[in-house]
């Protein structure tokens, strides 16, 4: 079974160019992907469903069945994928786009890393400050942009700096991939994927936060943040639980991606910040300026401001078909409710793509 599901992931994964979580398909690549269609409700079907948790066998059947859901979930058509078995009954309405979150241990909570027992909470704040306060100056040097300070708490959060944020994925291959990644895991331990859908979020008060320019990583990632001051009650969210050994690599277009894209500058800049933090104790704006001779570009890196802030741009655009995108029977159109939410909640952000998008020429 998880070989014929690893088998249908690989193909599917070959045919078509994705625009957010829609699939463009050509006619040779649709004539090969209909057979597949009978192949993926029989890997469906491998799954059982207790409550809102469904339980799958391998990593691979994980992948499978949360796309399912995507697609169910934006387009809300039984023509998309019928209900052949009774455990693919998992987005049968239309909810709109979701975000996933993977979790290798079904014990771990929907609670940010700040807020959880035993994290020196002082260190990590100011370690933030320190860190926000540089980004905010370094792209006012060099890129010419000014951002909001907590624009770049998400960058933060995602480089290990303890946040009230969570981090998620609009991209059910990444959750998949982060859930199974731990190798060292007790025998018979299920990972977990957790499916949110956007708008549940927002019912529940939960900003939203996408990454600034700079940090490819997390586009790489389509990571998405969201900031929690408490524990998230999980009870009415959906699940998918699979072997927590089970292995997984992403592939997108036919091709092996790595999502865990290194840099070295970025991971000098946190050594230096919580080098400073530990030593200091607390937020001095004069350190900041020896931050500027401890931590240079590194002299092979081809830094281009123009480059990185049209990469950045294009992701930025991109998020909007993940987060924001749905169909209907006669249209494909960006949900304005949510589209006006995610620039609310990212308003310097969603100033800096307009006016980049304009200087650029960029049209979409």
């Amino acid at each position: 079974m998880k070989n014929n599901a690893k088998d249908l992931y690989h193909k599917l994964t070959g045919l078509g160019q994705r625009l957010g979580p829609f699939v463009m398909l050509n006619d040779d690549e649709l004539k090969k992907a209909q057979p597949l269609q009978a192949a993926l409700y029989k890997i469906l079907a491998e799954g059982s469903v207790d409550g809102l948790t469904f339980y799958v066998p391998s990593a691979y059947h994980a992948a499978l069945v949360l796309r399912t859901i995507q697609q169910k979930a934006i387009y809300g058509s039984p023509e998309v994928y019928e209900q052949k078995s009774e455990n693919v009954v998992l987005a049968s309405s239309k909810t709109g786009p979701i975000l996933f979150r993977g979790h290798s241990s079904t014990k771990y909570e929907l609670i940010p890393t700040l807020l959880r027992k035993g994290v020196n909470k002082k260190l990590h704040e100011v370690a933030q400050k320190y860190f926000c306060k540089f980004m905010c100056e370094f792209f006012s040097a060099l890129l010419e942009v000014s951002l909001d300070y907590d624009i770049f708490a998400s960058a933060a959060q995602h480089y290990e700096i303890k946040t009230k944020l969570l981090d998620f994925t609009a991209d059910p291959d990444v959750a998949v991939y982060f859930a199974s990644k731990e190798k060292k895991v007790p025998k018979n331990q299920n990972a977990r994927v957790y499916i949110l859908p956007i708008r549940s979020a927002i019912d529940k008060k939960l900003r939203i936060f996408l990454p600034p320019p700079l940090f490819e990583r997390i586009y790489i990632q389509r990571g998405v943040f969201l900031e929690i001051h408490s524990k998230v009650n999980d009870s009415d969210l959906f699940r998918i639980e699979f072997p927590a050994d089970s292995e997984f690599e992403i592939y997108r277009m036919g091709k092996l991606c790595n999502v865990e894209l290194s840099s070295e500058w970025i991971e000098k800049i946190i050594e230096w910040t919580f080098e400073t933090a530990r030593k200091i104790g607390e937020f001095r704006k004069e350190e900041l300026k020896k931050a500027w001779m401890e931590v240079q570009l590194p002299e092979n890196l081809n830094f281009s401001p123009e480059m990185e802030l049209a990469k950045w741009v294009d992701f930025y655009s991109e998020m909007r078909y993940w987060l924001a995108a749905t169909i209907d029977e006669k249209n494909e159109y960006f949900a304005q409710d949510l589209i006006n939410v995610i620039n609310e909640n990212n308003s310097s952000l969603f100033e800096l793509h307009e006016m980049i998008r304009k200087k650029f020429d960029k049209s979409y």
